[in-house]
This record gives structure tokens, sequence and C-alpha cells, in this order.
């Protein structure tokens, strides 16, 4: 089976990533956004908590790929 997957996101280049709405097949659905922008100016310790708060909310599938990128993002 192959879904239709949509998402409209709305980035401001100085602040976050929202999530304006998601839909599969047309409808649609709630989501969670898992930002991953190291150029954002973070801190160590801003950083891990954000770490932390994008792992918590991941479906144990994005978890995999999340972890993987949050320990070496690009940029």
């Amino acid at each position: 089976m192959t879904a239709l997957v949509e998402a409209v996101l709305v980035r401001d280049p100085d602040g976050r990533t929202d999530r304006r709405l998601v839909f599969v097949d047309g409808k649609p659905v709630d989501a969670v956004v898992s930002c991953v922008d190291a150029r954002a100016g973070w801190d160590w310790e801003d950083w891990k908590a954000h770490r932390d708060e994008v792992l918590a909310k991941a479906s144990p599938a994005a978890r995999v790929l999340l972890r993987a990128v949050l320990d070496g993002p690009p940029g």
C-alpha cells in the first residue's frame, strides 16, 4: 500500500519551523515535526535539551534515524 503524504511547513529563517498541516491521502492528520537545524545558534546544553525533546516525541522507527542525525547534524 502506498500513501500520499503531504506536509505544509512554514519556516522562519530566524526562528522555528512550524507545522501548518499534514495530509495523508488528502485527509488532514496530526503530525510530529522533528527539526534538526544545527545552524540555529544552539549552545550545547540547549542542543541536548532539544535532542531529548525530539527523541521523546518520535516513533521508534523515526527515533533510529533521528539519533543518527542528531549525533552528527550537517553544518
